[in-house]
């Protein structure tokens, strides 16, 4: 799992920290390699952070959520990706978000 910068994080309105999968960044970082169709790793990110936070709101008091961002694909269409947050809390009791496919 690999911590996302937390300037991006707090941008999209997420208040928690949020650590990804490798499956999950390397779907991000494959956008860099489509850039004919503005697909690009920030927006990627942000459209998977925008989901996930929206999503927190139909999963009040989970210790999962669901969500599944619209990515434009190599072949240029849209897919819905299945994704997971899995939340554990520090020993603070602030939430750690986990963001995988699912």
């Amino acid at each position: 799992m690999k911590k996302l910068n937390s300037d991006i994080v707090n941008e999209s309105g997420i208040k928690y920290p949020i650590f990804i999968s490798d499956a999950v960044k390397e779907l991000l970082l494959e956008a860099t390699n489509i850039e004919k169709y503005c697909q690009d790793y920030e927006g990627r990110l942000w459209d998977m952070l925008t989901i996930f936070r929206l999503s927190l709101a139909k999963y009040k008091m989970e210790s999962k959520v669901f969500f599944a961002p619209l990515f434009r694909m190599r072949n240029g269409r849209l897919k819905k990706i299945s994704m997971v947050a899995r939340c554990e809390f520090d020993l603070g009791g602030t939430p750690i978000f986990s963001i995988d496919l699912s």
